[in-house]
């Protein structure tokens, strides 16, 4: 009994231990632990009918598995070594095709961009290097297209800035960009986008014809001679297929919008205008206000004056005027030559009935590029006397012809300008060297009188006094000299002034009494009304 119990409970432990092993094994191979045993099969897509889609890569910014963001076009081409404007940011793309975060510097331009890439600073570099990509042999600071190549011309400034020039791929020649109106930027501050060409004039350090364009971004077609105005006060720009991204007070703005540059006055508009002689041997134009006028002109009226001017303000050459309009009349200065010497005398024609009168006795010496000045009346020209010494004439509305007290010493003189009681002059050396100088125009000393006005019934067309101081001999003098007395000489005054009849020059800075009568004789007198025979100095 007892071996059979022991048997039987034998048994039973035999069982118990077999199911606990296989319970314990079928536990332990789900969880894969024994490679040979096979575990609970899911159901394949096909069976359930879903579509399991692996991630793709999509048109815009995706990042990889380092967490590098690129850039794929709508075709699905990703984007390297190019600019790109996107959400309203800026962005470079490397050349590995990787959207950049550390600064840079590309054309003039060092650029800043946050941790997402997108550009937070843009600021011209005056001291930009380029590299020899950005260089092209013979050329200074070159950019281009398929279509034109633009650069700056080194030898062709206005203050701080360079001319800008251009030739298109299929033409030999350059032009100035801008043609009459030209237009200057800074060293590798130009871009070419679309139809335009965007430049920007920077300097720290601005001089006085700087100010008018420094620190704007312009822009201008190929061809045109209006530019437009961007933005003003920039700090550094880039333009990418239209978008202008600028940086101003340090915050970045997008436009693709440009208008009428307003930053240049309509100058022709303004009334008063100064001449500034300050640099000494040049010459500039300003408003009365203080504006300098800014654009190249062939013929600028300013008040009685029209100049030639450069870009820069710079007053190149005066334009030669022969007669003043006031007063009803049109007065101009009437130029001879009697017994081989120049003379000179006042005509006025009256713009009513086109009667036209000597006023003034005659002088010594030739004339020309005469102007009313209206705060004093008076109307000054340039003058020669008889030993090519030059001075500046004083002559009244009535005739009364004074020569200025300075003078340029033996420069030759050039009437600029007329103001703050002063006539600013242009003096020419004799080796060639150019100064300006101011003379006092209430500093005179007569050199003629004026007379009664006699007309003239028939006058020979008078010589252009403008354009040279020569003058036409008459062909048969009616009137001859006396024998000269001692120091001076007196002549007999004609009878008629009919025909434009010479008479005798006086001395330089001789002035004549008017005719008492007919026959009577003039006599030269000089300052105080004592006889000279040549001007002080």
């Amino acid at each position: 009994m007892t071996d059979a119990f022991k048997l039987v409970l034998a048994l039973l432990l035999i069982i118990a231990a077999a199911a606990v092993v296989i319970f314990v094994r079928k536990e332990l191979g789900s969880h894969g632990i024994f490679g040979n045993e096979e575990t609970e099969a899911s159901e394949s897509p096909e069976e359930t009918g879903e579509l399991i889609i692996e991630e793709e890569p999509v048109p815009g910014f995706n990042e990889d598995a380092d967490g590098r963001i690129y850039y794929l076009d709508e075709d699905g081409k990703r984007l390297s070594d190019t600019w790109l404007s996107a959400e309203q940011s800026l962005y470079y793309i490397d050349a590995d095709g990787y959207v950049r975060t550390e600064d840079m510097k590309q054309n003039g331009m060092g650029f800043s961009f946050d941790e997402d890439g997108a550009v937070s600073s843009i600021a011209y570099d005056p001291r930009y290097v380029p590299t020899e990509e950005e260089s092209e042999e013979g050329l200074f600071s070159p950019v281009r297209d398929r279509r034109v190549v633009v650069c700056l011309s080194e030898e062709d400034r206005s203050g701080s800035f360079y001319l800008i020039r251009y030739r298109r791929t299929t033409e030999d020649n350059a032009h100035d960009l801008g043609g009459d109106n030209k237009q200057y930027a800074s060293p590798y501050s130009m871009q070419i986008d679309g139809n335009y060409i965007y430049y920007l004039p920077y300097t720290d350090r601005e001089e006085p014809e700087d100010s008018y364009i420094n620190k704007n971004l312009y822009r201008i077609q190929l061809g045109a001679t209006i530019r437009e105005l961007v933005a003003e006060d920039v700090e550094g720009y880039k333009v990418v297929d239209g978008d202008i991204y600028y940086q101003k007070s340090g915050r970045i703005y997008m436009t693709r919008n440009a208008g009428e540059d307003t930053t240049v006055p309509d100058f022709s508009e303004v009334e008063d205008f100064r001449v500034d002689i300050s640099s000494g041997d040049k010459a500039f134009l300003y408003t009365g206000d203080g504006r300098l006028v800014a654009m190249a002109s062939e013929e600028f009226k300013a008040g009685n004056f029209r100049y030639e001017l450069s870009a820069d303000g710079e007053i190149l050459s005066v334009k030669e005027k022969t007669t003043v309009n006031t007063g009803g009349y049109t007065y101009s200065i009437e130029g001879d030559e009697a017994f081989g010497k120049s003379i000179s005398r006042v005509a006025r024609t009256s713009d009513a009935d086109g009667k036209k009168e000597i006023i003034s006795a005659e002088f010594d010496g030739s004339c020309g590029n005469v102007h009313y000045d209206f705060d004093s009346g008076y109307m000054y020209a340039e003058y020669t006397d008889g030993e090519g010494k030059s001075r500046i004439l004083k002559i009244s509305k009535d005739g009364d012809v004074d020569y200025l007290l300075d003078d340029g010493g033996d420069a030759k003189l050039k009437l600029y300008a007329l103001q703050d009681n002063r006539a600013v002059c242009r003096a020419e050396s004799s080796d060639g060297s150019v100064s300006f100088v101011e003379l006092r125009l209430r500093a005179s000393v007569p050199m003629a009188l004026a007379v009664e006005p006699e007309e003239l019934e028939a006058i020979d067309e008078p010589v252009d006094i403008g354009e040279s101081s020569e003058f036409a001999a008459p062909e048969e003098p009616t009137q001859q000299a006396t024998e000269p007395t001692e120091g001076l000489q007196n002549i007999e005054a004609p009878t008629s002034l009919s025909k434009d009849t010479p008479v005798a020059p006086q001395g330089p800075g001789a002035g004549l009494s008017a005719p008492s009568g007919e026959g009577s004789d003039i006599t030269s007198l000089g300052p105080g009304g004592s006889a000279v025979g040549a001007p002080p100095g």
